[in-house]
């Protein structure tokens, strides 16, 4: 929505608004011009400011001499620096509207490969193009003798899984675990706690 200010003689103006509507008095006739955005006449002596998309309005000015004399610009929008990212141990730097940012993947958050990379959005936030997900480990892989004869479940990078353990293999308890891991690029399954066969004597 269009803000609409009356300017009078040697009166001071500082707004920061995407928009605005200025009206002239018969004093002041000239019209401003504005980079990055439009003015559009509204009226005798109403105009309309609009900035473009990315861009923030600032006005100030004042009227000397029987002419307005105004500042008017569209500042372009900044995103902020020292931003935590997910699944990432870097942190953004301060950047302005369209600009891109390449940041690197935790271990284990490499599923989509070791980097993700984000935008400078029109509204001053960091946008996310590709992000850090988790490697994935597979479903159906037999964990094999002499530890078990289960096989694995799909899971996520960090996730748990218990198997039992064959008959005769139950020294330290009649299950097993495993953990999700990556051998760097992909998710594999990581046995932690094995089968251990019984001690005869």
């Amino acid at each position: 929505m269009a803000l609409r200010l009356v300017l009078l003689v040697a009166s001071t103006l500082l707004v920061s608004s995407q928009s605005l509507t200025w009206w002239s008095p018969a004093v002041c006739r000239n019209t401003p011009s504005l980079n990055n955005g439009n003015i559009i006449r509204n009226g005798w002596n109403n105009f309309d400011y609009k900035c473009n998309t990315g861009y923030e309005l600032s006005v100030t000015g004042n009227c000397r001499s029987r002419l307005w004399r105004p500042q008017v610009t569209c500042k372009v929008v900044e995103c902020e620096g020292d931003q935590m990212i997910t699944n990432s141990d870097d942190k953004t730097i301060k950047g302005t509207f369209g600009d891109p940012f390449s940041f690197n993947c935790k271990a284990g958050f490499t599923e989509l490969g070791p980097t993700g990379s984000l935008t400078c959005g029109d509204q001053g936030q960091w946008q996310i193009d590709a992000g850090c997900e988790a490697v994935e480990c597979p479903e159906g892989e037999v964990i094999g003798r002499p530890n078990s004869t289960d096989t694995t479940i799909a899971g996520t990078f960090g996730d748990p899984f218990v198997f039992t353990c064959l008959p005769g293999f139950t020294r330290d308890g009649t299950t097993g675990s495993m953990i999700c891991g990556t051998d760097g690029s992909k998710g594999i399954w990581q046995i932690i706690r094995p089968c251990i066969g019984n001690v005869i004597f």
